[in-house]
C-alpha cells in the first residue's frame, strides 16, 4: 500500500518530532522546501512511487488539505490524516525553545504567537468526507 499521510496541527504540537519516527518515509515539509518547493517535491514523490509520503504542516483547514488529498487519490495513493494536537500554551513553550528552527527563530514570542492565533481561529476539524470524497 502506498500511503500519504497528511499532518494537521499549530506549530509545536509535535509534527516534525513525529515524522523522525519514519526515517523510510519521504517528509513533505513546507518549512524546509517552500510554499512551491515543497508541492513540487510532493508531485516528484508521487510519480516516482514512493512507498510513505508524510505532508508536515499545519493543514489547518479544508481548503489546505484537499490539494493534497486529490493528488494522492488522483495516482492510487491511500490517504491518512493524523492530527496531533495540543493546548496554546503547550505549544508556544516547545516553539519558544525550539533550536534552529528555519521559519521561527528561537524565542521569537511575537510570530510565535502571530501563526498560533492564526491557526486557532481558522482551524477546520479534518472530517472523514475529506478523505472519501477526495473534496
Amino acid at each position: 500500500m502506498k500511503l500519504v499521510e497528511i499532518l494537521v496541527g499549530p506549530i509545536g504540537a509535535g509534527k516534525s518530532t513525529y515524522c523522525k519516527s519514519f526515517p523510510n518515509a519521504s517528509i513533505i515539509s513546507q518549512d524546509e522546501l517552500g510554499r512551491k518547493g515543497h508541492m513540487k517535491e510532493y508531485k516528484e514523490d508521487l510519480i516516482d512511487g514512493i512507498d510513505h509520503i508524510i505532508i508536515d504542516r499545519m493543514n489547518f483547514n479544508k481548503e489546505q488539505r484537499k490539494r493534497y488529498i486529490k493528488l494522492a487519490l488522483e495516482t492510487k495513493y491511500e490517504v491518512k490524516i493524523t492530527t496531533l494536537t495540543g493546548t496554546y500554551d503547550e505549544c508556544l513553550k516547545r516553539v519558544l525553545a525550539r533550536e534552529n528552527h528555519p521559519t521561527i527563530a528561537k524565542g521569537d514570542e511575537i510570530t510565535a504567537r502571530k501563526v498560533l492565533d492564526f491557526f486557532f481561529s481558522n482551524y477546520e476539524p479534518p472530517s472523514d468526507d475529506e478523505i472519501r470524497l477526495g473534496t
